[in-house]
């Protein structure tokens, strides 16, 4: 199960990356002007590359999904960095750059800290939903938390409406992936329990949210500002709230949480090491 979990996470990563160079270089063909009124919608889903790109998108979800359907949040959520191991070579390629040489260790350093988490940290399942006081404490402060980013973010541009909108697209990504859990766990044992669980419709709400948040902030161009802060937070309040909420726990003696402890650090800073490289590479033309 475990194996099949990880095989499921690295495809959906590799879904992940090409849609998600498809889907920079179309939104960022907007203007912070259109990105603010509805033309910023009419004019993506015009664009085939962007419909493209999201179909990609939608096929790394299913795949994202099914991982988690096998494995925990926390097992799979880590893996999910890896679509920066993809998306570099194709953003750079795609923009005629050539990559910096230290791009190879931070991505040996990122795939070494990965085999040691998955392999050292191994973890339980945990439980399929989350309690409801649980849930209202998570709303309470995530609601605010993600509001507070996009109106600091209206009126703003570059690289500070870039990150505040990144904030909001790892908040609200972090809650998606504890929800799909819950959700595909609930549907492998009926459709009527399915459609009466609260989390089917709240899957709906964060995802579509979460979805246009992210082109938003593809859009504002400053992807070195936001490409790092959502790559790295996502995947942070994932695991956070599968221990949390799902009680997924990390089983290994205390020695060996130290490795994995290390492995985590490891994981984030060569994450956002190169995250940052896939912005400058993939940063989009200047626009007026």
């Amino acid at each position: 199960m475990q194996l099949t979990a990880v095989l499921l996470a690295v495809a959906s990563a590799l879904a992940f990356a090409t849609a998600t160079v498809g889907q920079q270089r179309a939104a960022a063909a907007s203007s912070d002007a259109d990105a603010r009124h509805g033309r910023f919608i009419g004019q993506l889903v015009r664009n085939r590359l962007w419909v493209a790109a999201t179909l990609g998108n939608g096929a790394g979800y299913a795949l994202q999904a099914a991982a988690l359907g096998v494995g925990s949040v926390v097992l799979v959520q880590p893996i999910l960095v890896t679509a920066l191991l993809f998306a570099l070579p194709l953003s750079a390629r795609l923009a005629r750059r050539r990559l910096p040489n230290a791009v190879v260790g931070w991505a040996l350093l990122l795939t070494t800290s990965l085999v040691v988490f998955e392999i050292v940290g191994k973890t339980d399942k945990g439980v399929a939903h989350g309690a409801y006081r649980d849930w209202l404490i998570i709303t309470a402060v995530g609601v605010p938390l993600v509001a507070g980013c996009l109106i600091s973010a209206h009126g703003r541009s570059g690289a500070v409406r870039a990150s505040l909108l990144a904030i909001a697209v790892g908040v609200l990504g972090g809650v998606l992936a504890v929800l799909t859990k819950s959700v595909v766990d609930t549907g492998a044992d009926s459709v009527s329990d399915l459609l009466s669980t609260g989390e089917t419709y709240a899957l709906i709400v964060v995802g579509l949210g979460g979805f246009y948040v992210q082109q938003l902030s593809f859009q504002a161009g400053a992807l070195e500002a936001s490409l790092p802060i959502m790559t790295v937070l996502e995947p942070m309040i994932a695991a956070a709230l599968g221990v949390t909420l799902l009680h997924e726990q990390l089983r290994a003696d205390a020695p060996w949480m130290i490795a994995v402890a290390a492995a985590a650090m490891a994981m984030t800073a060569a994450t956002i090491a190169l995250a940052r490289t896939h912005a400058r590479a993939s940063a989009p033309p200047s626009r007026t």
